[in-house]
């Protein structure tokens, strides 16, 4: 009865509009004080024991790397490049803009990040193209979420220190889903473009060898950087949070040798100041919710839901079809690394009881959890597109909506067949 209580008392304070990391604070408080036989100091020392943890120290790197790399003009540049890709086909445009998201992607490892890089480069361009604005922010919005599919992955570092889960290769499972999303929005992006006569891009005047040349030297100084990571991890070089600073050292080093024109001192310390200020809200979280996961494990609570869900099966894929759409209708509510820290142990216990592989579940948790970033009435990557293209929030959410339906299809298939996931980690042998 008390746990139901605590969980109410966090509800109630997020829809009342409360930061994440206070409702679960006072509502592990209110527990703690309402039990009575439990100091209040098993707080602060749940908290530090969270933050005290050297693989999530990963994250402000990974985060400093791809805020340099967007600083020192890689965006515009893996544009240039998804051109020579894509560009000629109908909509060209619409599929540079998934194509670029897809390798920016190798980069920051962030929803939000991606949205917010490429937003504000394509949703213009598209526009002056003859793209409507709202499609164009859709489309931004929608193939965003890729960014945490596709290795380096800031919510799979999360998850996989939460669950004890290897994170490289967490990242390797994420490469074959994160192209299968891009190629789904891809085809979705094409017919909606066929449909309203959308241009294609005009090319003919980069098809010259000198500028294909030009174009593809500077896209692989990025596209290098993710498997200098997942292969530093794989191979053992590094571990996960050494990775990060390998990313971070890379970018730097692209940054002021290549790039050395566009990134300069002062694009070093705003980028050193934003990294700064997004590792600080990630970290009171993760720290705010160590003690709500304490007392959730000491109530047997992931028991209790793994119970409940075998009640009603235990077959494997069914199981996992019933978590992926607790995290959809979660999500709709609550932020990513939220829902990863608190549902992440619970949802797992009863995976595991079904024998369900792990890395197989940890792909699902965080593409299911994702996808929420586009669901009202949370939909981050959603507003960031909003605030971008200017535009009504009803517009955008009807234009993305079709996108929504391809992810989630996406996602079944991937609950269905689990050796797509599995497949790459296979391949390389870790696995």
């Amino acid at each position: 009865m008390l746990t139901l209580l605590m969980t109410i008392c966090l509800f109630v304070l997020i829809f009342v509009g409360f930061p994440i990391a206070f409702c679960m604070v006072v509502s592990v408080g209110f527990y703690l004080l309402v039990k009575g036989n439990t100091s209040l100091l098993m707080l602060p020392q749940q908290m530090y024991v969270a933050v005290n943890s050297f693989p999530i120290s990963a994250v402000p790197f990974f985060l400093l790397s791809g805020d340099v790399m967007f600083k020192c003009g890689m965006t515009g540049r893996l544009v240039r490049f998804s051109e020579l890709l894509v560009g000629w086909c109908r909509g060209g445009l619409a599929l540079v803009n998934i194509v670029a998201n897809m390798f920016f992607a190798g980069v920051s490892g962030s929803a939000i990040a991606d949205c917010t890089a490429l937003g504000s480069l394509m949703i213009p361009a598209m526009e002056e193209q003859g793209y409507d604005r709202d499609f164009s922010a859709a489309v931004t919005a929608a193939a965003s979420i890729i960014g945490p599919i596709i290795p380096p992955s800031i919510p799979m570092v999360i998850l996989g220190v939460t669950l004890g889960l290897p994170i490289g290769t967490l990242f390797l499972a994420g490469v074959l889903p994160g192209i299968m999303l891009g190629f789904g929005l891809m085809i979705g992006a094409y017919v909606i473009s066929r449909k309203r006569k959308y241009k294609k891009a005009n090319i003919k005047e980069i098809l010259t060898i000198k500028e294909i040349v030009e174009r593809t030297k500077d896209a692989v100084l990025v596209i290098v950087m993710p498997l200098i990571v997942v292969g530093g991890i794989v191979g053992g070089f590094f571990t996960p949070t050494e990775a990060g600073a390998v990313a971070a050292g890379y970018s730097l080093l692209v940054a002021f040798t290549a790039f050395r024109k566009d990134f300069g001192i002062s694009d070093l310390i705003d980028s050193l100041e934003s990294t700064a200020i997004i590792t600080a809200s990630v970290w009171i979280i993760i720290a705010a919710a160590n003690p709500f996961g304490w007392v959730v494990s000491i109530e047997q609570i992931p028991l209790h839901v793994s119970h409940s869900i075998l009640s009603l099966t235990q077959n494997p894929v069914f199981v996992m079809l019933i978590i992926v759409g607790i995290l959809l209708f979660v999500g709709m509510f609550m932020e990513t690394i939220a829902i990863i820290l608190i549902l992440g142990p619970v949802l797992y216990v009863a995976a595991m009881q079904v024998n369900v592989d792990p890395i197989y579940f940890g792909l699902i948790f965080v593409l299911g959890t994702v996808i929420g970033l586009l669901t009202p009435p949370l939909g981050m990557c959603v507003f960031v597109a909003v605030r971008i293209g200017n535009v009504p929030l009803e517009k955008v959410i009807k234009e993305v909506f079709p996108f929504i339906l391809i992810e989630i299809v996406v996602l079944v298939v991937l609950v269905c067949f689990p050796e797509i996931t599995l497949l790459v980690p296979k391949l390389v042998g870790v696995y």
